[in-house]
C-alpha cells in the first residue's frame, strides 16, 4: 500500500493541465466572499479548477483523507501542521508555504523532491484577479510541475500529517 503522502501527489497529479481559478477546490467555488460556496461549477469549458490551495485540499480529500475544502486555506495549513511528524523520514512529500513574512502566507505547493533541484507541483500563475477560464487561459495559469522557487518561501510543513487534520 502507498503512504498517505505518496496518495496525495498522485492525485495531485492528475491534476495538471487544469485552469488555476482564484478559489476554485475543484469542483466547487467561492462565488463571492459574502455568499455560500457552489458546488459543481462549470468553468467554461471544464469542470475542474483550482487555486493553490484547493489542489492541495481536494488531492488530500481524494486520497482518503479529510475534506479540508470549507475549513482550512494555506494560512491554516501553515499554521496547524508541524514541519515534521515523528518517525517521518526524509523521504517524505512536503508542503511548501510562500508569503511575504510567517504572518501571511500566500501560496502553497506540493513538494516533490529537494535534493540536487526542487521539483514542485502546484496551481500557479494566476491570482485573485484569475476568476474565470478566459483569464487563466490570458496569464497561462494552471496546475503546473516545475522547478520555479519563489523568493518569499516560508518553510515547508508535513504532508503526512495532512491526514491528521479534522
Amino acid at each position: 500500500m502507498r503512504p498517505f503522502d505518496a496518495l496525495v501527489v498522485d492525485e495531485a497529479a492528475k491534476c495538471l493541465g487544469k485552469p488555476y481559478i482564484w478559489g476554485a477546490n475543484g469542483d466547487m467555488c467561492w462565488v463571492a466572499k459574502d455568499k455560500p460556496p457552489q458546488s459543481t461549477v462549470q468553468f467554461a469549458n471544464c469542470v475542474e479548477a483550482y487555486d493553490c490551495v484547493g489542489l492541495v485540499k481536494m488531492a488530500i480529500k481524494r486520497a482518503g483523507g479529510p475534506d479540508l475544502r470549507w475549513t482550512h486555506n494555506a494560512q491554516t495549513l501553515y499554521d496547524k501542521l508541524p514541519m515534521k511528524m515523528t518517525g517521518e523520514d526524509e523521504t517524505a512529500f512536503r508542503l511548501r508555504f510562500y508569503g511575504p513574512s510567517d504572518k501571511a502566507v500566500a501560496h502553497v505547493s506540493l513538494e516533490l523532491a529537494r535534493d540536487e533541484r526542487l521539483f514542485l507541483i502546484q496551481a500557479a500563475g494566476g491570482d485573485q484577479g484569475t476568476v474565470t477560464f478566459a483569464e487563466a487561459m490570458r496569464r497561462h495559469a494552471f496546475v503546473m510541475e516545475g522547478h520555479t522557487e519563489r523568493a518569499d518561501f516560508l518553510g515547508v510543513r508535513s504532508l503526512v500529517a495532512c491526514q491528521l487534520l479534522k
